[in-house]
């Protein structure tokens, strides 16, 4: 199913939400370590509690294209275990600042618009009553931001 921020409901349960970004998925599918990982938070959580966001949908077809491999396979899987959430006009309309803030934090221009936009929904998924959650990733800039406090509480790295 697919949901938009502004139509979703978050429960009051205390569950966790994790938020599975691009290098989340690809490590799942490759079935390394860090794969594992995902593969637990799978099977050992609520559909409802791991979301992937529309535009990681983006990310993931564009690797598959580039590496040769037909993404249709690992699309029904994402959809059959994670909620799919678009990202709203207004959380693209404020992708540059929070992409500003980000670099300025770890001292580093490369991070992407869209790292930006995941750590933006954990503030909108915050904003709907969540309050514990967590973005699932490895890629080298979370790892870097998780080691400053005001980011460590949203980043889980595998």
């Amino acid at each position: 199913m697919f949901w938009d921020f502004r139509a979703m409901q978050t429960d009051s349960s205390g569950n966790m939400i994790h938020i599975l970004d691009t290098y989340a998925w690809m490590e799942y599918f490759s079935g390394g370590l860090a794969g594992r990982i995902v593969k637990e938070l799978i099977e050992n959580n609520d559909k409802e509690s791991l979301i992937t966001l529309s535009i990681t949908i983006g990310e993931l077809s564009c690797r598959y294209e580039m590496q040769g491999k037909d993404f249709n396979s690992a699309f029904e899987v994402i959809v059959a275990n994670s909620e799919i959430v678009d990202v709203s006009l207004d959380m693209w309309k404020k992708a540059g600042i929070f992409r500003k803030d980000l670099r300025k934090a770890i001292k580093d221009d490369s991070i992407g618009i869209m790292d930006a936009i995941l750590v933006d929904a954990t503030n909108e998924f915050q904003a709907k009553g969540a309050t514990d959650i967590k973005i699932v990733t490895g890629d080298s800039h979370f790892k870097r931001l998780a080691k400053i406090p005001k980011y460590a509480k949203i980043i889980r790295l595998i």
